[in-house]
């Protein structure tokens, strides 16, 4: 095991150290293995904690590590095909620092390592020395500033800082590591079984409720499928005898191409297609991600006739955060077509 802190000074204090440095480079488990295989990078556990100790406190005389750091998340997200949060941490701590040298490494670890990398890393980290310097470098990013997709470099910068400083609040870094990650060969062992009704408090103290409509293993981690409801009181739990979930029926808006200057009304053609039955509302939560919160929700009972099929996907999230935003905004009623519905019309007979 490793004290995490004291591994941080001295890697700050020696940056180009090799036998520091092995204990944070990209090394899959197995080289032969493919990541559906479930191979993995048998260090990647442990640089995303070094990160966020780094990330607490760093400056331009760390920006040579925070490189090297990148460089190594980056042969990590090429293998996975996809961006994770430590490449975006990564690269949100080059962008505060702002030299114009690492726009280029910046670049392609937006538009590089695969269509899902280039969806999830945010543009707004390539326009922080303004727009010149990014359009110098690639002209055709004009069109998301046609999009009004770039947001005002402060703006942006305090939205990015309050998601990962919220991110060590809810999950602080551990003071000890094993800097290798082993190959897991005990089964996987689910938190909540299908069925489970959950109860959390959201920020406001009110008391919220989740139902798991399924849970199964994927082929490097595990889903869980559940069905928010609309419970949102000062009370302990929700009344499990009128226990609502959210249901659409509206299977698709036809909007033409979003892309063209103007958007069509509902009077020139919008349309909307309907679903002859109701499809509950859902949302995804990866078991590596609710290993970071499972302990906010609470079973008080089972449902075990809970019906899985024909859902609305709502969403996939990530963090704490991402899960109540989504909530919030289903209890406010900002999602537009949701409508409540009585779980027992969906339980099977």
């Amino acid at each position: 095991m490793i004290i995490i802190p004291e591994y941080v000074a001295m890697l700050r204090a020696n940056p180009s150290d090799k036998t520091l440095l092995n204990k944070i480079k990209f090394q899959l488990i197995d080289a032969e293995k493919h990541s559906w295989e479930g191979n993995k990078d048998q260090h990647a556990g442990f640089r995303q904690e070094v990160t966020r100790q780094l990330y607490q406190h760093f400056s331009n005389d760390d920006r040579a590590l925070i490189i090297t750091l990148l460089q190594e998340e980056i042969k990590n997200c090429h293998f996975l095909k996809n961006s994770n949060d430590n490449l975006c941490r990564l690269l949100f701590m080059l962008y505060t620092l702002k030299n114009a040298e690492d726009l280029p490494l910046m670049y392609d670890a937006k538009f590089k390592l695969g269509y899902n990398a280039t969806l999830n890393i945010d543009i707004n980290l390539l326009f922080g020395l303004g727009n010149e310097v990014i359009l110098a470098h690639d002209e055709s990013l004009q069109r998301y500033l046609d999009y009004n997709e770039i947001l005002e470099a402060e703006v942006f910068y305090q939205q990015q800082k309050s998601y990962w400083d919220k991110d060590l609040q809810e999950k602080p870094v551990p003071e000890k590591m094993s800097p290798v990650q082993e190959e897991e060969d005990e089964q996987l062992r689910f938190f909540f079984d299908k069925g489970d009704v959950l109860t959390f408090k959201f920020s406001d103290q009110k008391m919220g409720g989740l139902v798991v409509a399924e849970r199964f293993e994927t082929f490097d981690d595990a889903d869980y499928i559940v069905y928010p409801t609309n419970f949102h009181e000062a009370t302990l739990q929700p009344p499990l005898e009128n226990l609502h979930i959210y249901g659409r029926r509206i299977k698709s808006l036809n909007m033409g191409n979003p892309f063209e200057q103007s958007i069509k009304t509902a009077e020139d053609g919008n349309s909307l297609e309907k679903s002859h039955k109701t499809m509950l509302v859902s949302i995804t939560i990866a078991h590596s991600v609710l290993a970071h919160f499972q302990a906010r929700l609470t079973p008080i009972a089972s449902l075990p006739q809970v019906v899985y099929k024909g859902t609305h996907h709502l969403a996939r999230v990530t963090s704490w955060a991402e899960l109540e935003m989504h909530l919030n905004n289903l209890v406010q009623g900002n999602y537009p077509t949701f409508e409540v519905v009585n779980i027992d019309g969906f339980l099977q007979d």
